[in-house]
């Protein structure tokens, strides 16, 4: 009877440790909708800010503070322009739309950005450079 208890703590702490992962990814989703009014179904994990979202130029300038003061954050080594366009860059977004309609590649490669990278840095407490 003693391994029957012994695995199912195991599984208990499995289950912990999960809905602790799950709560970060929450707070990052419930965050980026209330700053950005972007609908919670429109963020996952996997969603890249500047693509998917639209966050980007100034805002992505005051979304990235705001969310390192929030969470607390170090803000050490993150670059901002390695992840999003310039504000006069885009003209509302319009020049990248109407690349990607005429399969005109962009001329400045960027990485990505995504929601899991934000949960990720919430959940070390410090920006992990991005490979």
């Amino acid at each position: 009877m003693k391994s029957f208890g012994k695995v199912r703590k195991t599984h208990l702490e499995k289950a912990n440790s999960q809905n602790a992962m799950d709560q970060k990814l929450n707070e990052v989703i419930e965050f980026i909708h209330k700053n950005q009014g972007i609908p919670r179904k429109k963020i996952n994990r996997d969603a890249i800010l500047e693509d998917d979202l639209w966050i980007t130029g100034d805002d992505a300038d005051d979304f990235i503070a705001a969310f390192v003061e929030h969470f607390k954050l170090d803000i050490t080594g993150f670059e901002i322009t390695d992840f999003f366009s310039d504000e006069g860059s885009e003209l509302l977004g319009i020049t990248k739309v109407l690349r990607r309609i005429m399969g005109i590649k962009e001329n400045m490669v960027r990485k990505k950005l995504t929601v899991q990278d934000l949960e990720e840095w919430v959940k070390r407490g410090y920006w992990k450079k991005h490979n």
